[in-house]
């Protein structure tokens, strides 16, 4: 299936909208927490693998987006995915929009990356800003600073920055209860989301490409269909666009 701009999905508990999350955020009410790994301004394209699928540049990483962060809705906490040369930037901003930085985190990748190959050490790790408010608890156990996930192979891949299902599933089991809702602002291809259906969690997530929008819709369907998680198969109601998200010709 198509989808474009204004789309919004529903699956399960499962919530997604194709548009601009600037003007999508405003509309939400209260989550419980925001798990993101948004563009990180580096206008990125992943290397062509001899083996592996080549992906475009996305669209909207000129620059770090952070202007989200003040139109967000309120939520308890914030887990928000960055790289060691905008970190500060990404800092910076959560804090201005309320959200006191209380953790780095840090994602062990096990397989390190490329870059330069004789003059920088191999980069095996991204980080990530954690984020409470003051009245916050974990929900169980307090968890470590440091997950060690081995990162998707590039030939499993369906989007250049995708993020293993068991990073984000360790991230959202230790901030969130039960019965919590979890927001992604940047869904790319909905690895959040198929993590909250695993975990029987609310998901809202927003993605402004309707080619990744499309693959994160068929990959919670696809979990929730593998889980069983409903006594039912979910339905897939499409609605029609927002008013104002309407395409252009």
């Amino acid at each position: 299936m198509t989808y474009k701009l204004g789309d919004i999905v529903t699956i399960g508990d499962c919530t997604l909208y194709c548009g601009d999350c600037l003007d999508i955020l405003p509309t939400l009410g209260t989550v419980s927490v925001v798990v993101t790994d948004p563009p990180y301004g580096m206008n990125f394209q992943s290397n062509r693998c001899k083996d592996g699928p080549s992906f475009d540049r996305l669209i909207g990483d000129m620059a770090a987006p952070v202007a989200w962060l003040s139109v967000a809705p309120d939520a308890d906490a914030i887990v928000v995915f960055c790289e060691w040369r905008n970190a500060e930037v990404f800092r910076a901003a959560i804090e201005a929009a309320g959200w006191p930085v209380r953790s780095q985190l840090v994602w062990d990748r096990v397989i390190h990356g490329m870059g330069d190959l004789t003059a920088s050490f191999a980069p095996c790790h991204d980080l990530a800003w954690w984020a409470c408010r003051p009245t916050y608890k974990f929900p169980g156990k307090r968890p470590t600073t440091v997950m060690r996930y081995q990162r998707v192979d590039h030939d499993k891949k369906v989007h250049p920055t995708e993020k293993p299902v068991e990073l984000l599933a360790h991230i959202v089991s230790r901030a969130t209860p039960q019965d919590g809702i979890v927001l992604d602002p940047f869904i790319g291809s909905g690895t959040t989301g198929v993590a909250c259906v695993r975990l029987g969690r609310h998901f809202i997530g927003i993605e402004l490409e309707p080619r990744y929008f499309g693959v994160a819709v068929k990959r919670i369907q696809d979990e929730y269909d593998r889980t069983a998680l409903l006594e039912s198969p979910p339905t897939r109601n499409v609605e029609s666009p927002l008013p104002g998200m309407e395409p252009t010709a």
